[in-house]
C-alpha cells in the first residue's frame, strides 16, 4: 500500500514538472539565490510535492489520534487496545 502511495506522490509531482511547474529558483540566506540546472529543478519539484502531501498526511492522521483519543475512542494508532 505504502509504495502504491509513494507512486502516486511520485507521480503527481511528475505531472507538474510535466506541465511547466518547476521550482527555477530557491532564495538563500544572505540575499543569494540558488538556481537549479533543469534535471536539479525536476527532482526538487517532486521532491517537495512528495514531502508536503507526506507532511499533510502526517499531520491530519495527528489531528485524527487527539480526537479519538479525547473522545474515549481507539483511534488509528492511538496505542490504546480496541
Amino acid at each position: 500500500m505504502h509504495v502504491v502511495k509513494f507512486a502516486g506522490q511520485v507521480a503527481t509531482g511528475g505531472i507538474l514538472v510535466a506541465t511547466g511547474t518547476r521550482l527555477n529558483s530557491i532564495p538563500l540566506p544572505g540575499g543569494q539565490t540558488f538556481l537549479p540546472t533543469p534535471a536539479q529543478a525536476t527532482i526538487l519539484t517532486i521532491l517537495i510535492v512528495v514531502a508536503a502531501m507526506n507532511t499533510v498526511n502526517f499531520m491530519e492522521g495527528l489531528t485524527a489520534k487527539r480526537y479519538a483519543m479525547r473522545a474515549g475512542r481507539p483511534g488509528r494508532g492511538s496505542g490504546r487496545a480496541g
